[in-house]
């Protein structure tokens, strides 16, 4: 399950990033 949280706590901040620059 560790691994399924990694994913997500990426693709948040991934998200959060995208907002920033746009």
């Amino acid at each position: 399950m560790k691994l399924t949280i990694t994913y997500y706590t990426i693709l948040i901040i991934l998200l959060i990033i995208f907002e920033l620059i746009s």
